[in-house]
């Protein structure tokens, strides 16, 4: 499927917290950057428009991780650059789409997300990973916080954990094995029955 221009939500939040994060522990951090805009990009799927959005937020992390550097340690910009992954701060990028993060756990792209132009973006952001010591987790859109920077509440967006993670400054990865759809749907379902458990032991108590 071919796709002209169009324009693209483009939305990165950048948090400075502890490496604990990467354990799935609470940790205190603070936003130190963030993007929200829509921009004019030729894409071919949806896929192409995440990975794209990918490559953006690993460059957020890696500007801010440098800054920080030099600030702190007065490393140069050299000394950065030549600097082994392993050696680096380690990093999170989050993300809510299952086909990116399914995809980046091989070096290869899949089948069917062999388009040339996607093939290179793909094959610089594995890369990207690796060099800067990225690790990627998969959330479902409940726990996506940068969704509320460009969309609303009634579209699913959870403005609220934007304003709870600034004035909090607590963040933790949520880890999430089904969607967001499935998931309201499981607790739609708890929630029904709640009543009847409560009607079924209140007559086992009578009896």
């Amino acid at each position: 499927m071919a796709v002209g221009p169009r324009a693209t939500p483009k939305r990165v939040m950048t948090f400075w917290t502890h490496k604990s994060v990467l354990e799935g522990k609470e940790a205190t951090g603070f936003l130190a950057d963030f993007a929200s805009a829509k921009i004019a990009r030729q894409v071919g799927s949806a896929y192409a428009a995440e990975l794209h959005g990918a490559l953006l937020s690993i460059d957020c992390s890696v500007d801010i991780d440098k800054l920080y550097e030099q600030i702190l340690h007065g490393t140069s910009a050299r000394v950065y650059v030549y600097r082994p992954g392993d050696l680096r701060k380690p990093k999170a990028h989050v993300t809510d789409n299952k086909g990116l993060f399914d995809a980046v756990q091989n070096e290869k792209p899949k089948k069917g997300q062999n388009e040339k132009r996607q093939a290179a973006w793909y094959q610089v952001l594995y890369d990207e990973l690796q060099d800067q010591n990225v690790k990627v987790f998969w959330v479902n859109n409940n726990y996506m916080t940068a969704d509320g920077l460009t969309k609303l509440s009634t579209a699913g967006a959870r403005v609220d954990l934007v304003i709870e993670l600034i004035q909090k400054c607590k963040l933790r990865i949520t880890y999430c094995t089904q969607s967001g759809r499935r998931e309201l749907h499981e607790l739609k379902e708890l929630k029904a029955q709640a009543p009847l458990r409560k009607q079924y032991w209140t007559g086992a108590e009578r009896i």
